[in-house]
Order: structure tokens, then sequence, then C-alpha cells
């Protein structure tokens, strides 16, 4: 049986040396987490780690879907995905505004990259 072993928790603008070391150690994925006001912003230090890295799979944890509009969020998503072609994930979880709210946001964001990749 496999085992797959990754990182969490990344968070700041230079986290691709930290990445890049996962990788290097074998290191499967590293998940960087979106909170706008006390950390970098997780686009940018998803970016760095995609360019640095070749095997590693990014996933993106947003903690807050009520500040990312879903079509920059497509765009974004597009974009890292460019950069690391089928390393990029994405998972969201219900927040304040409660499961209904993230269910309504998720479908507005998987509506907004089918048309961001037609």
């Amino acid at each position: 049986m496999r085992m797959d072993y990754g990182i969490a928790g990344v968070i700041a603008a230079d986290s691709w040396k930290l990445v890049r070391r996962a990788e290097q150690l074998g290191f499967s994925h590293a998940w960087f987490y979106d909170s706008p006001l006390f950390v970098a912003d997780l686009s940018v230090a998803m970016a760095a780690a995609a360019m640095q890295t070749s095997r590693i799979r990014l996933g993106m944890g947003v903690a807050v879907p009520s500040v990312r509009i879903a079509p920059t969020m497509a765009n974004t998503l597009a974009s890292l995905n460019k950069l690391a072609p089928g390393r990029t994930s994405m998972s969201s979880r219900a927040h304040s505004g409660g499961s209904a709210s993230c269910i309504r946001w998720l479908t507005s964001l998987k509506l907004a990259i089918r048309s961001h990749c037609i």
C-alpha cells in the first residue's frame, strides 16, 4: 500500500522555498491557505511555487469564499494551471454565511471556470 504525504499551512510569498524542499524530500502535495487580512496572497505564493517545482501538487484552500468573486477565482485557477499543468486543485468550506452560500459560490465558480476554459 502506498501513502502520500503533504504539507499544509503554506502562507508566505516566499513559501516556494519550503514547497521546493518538500518536493525534493518526496512530499506529494502542498496546501496554501487563504486569509486575506493575515497572510500573503495565496495566488502569488502558489505562482512562485509553481515556477520553482515540477511534480508536487499545489492545493488552494479558500477559507473565505465571500471575499473571492467567482470570475476572478476562475481566472486565478486557470492562470495557475498554466504554470503547473495538472498540478493544481482548490477546496472551500462553509463560513459565516453558511453552507448554502458556500454551495452557491462553488456553483458560480464552476460555471465561471467552464466559461473561462472554452
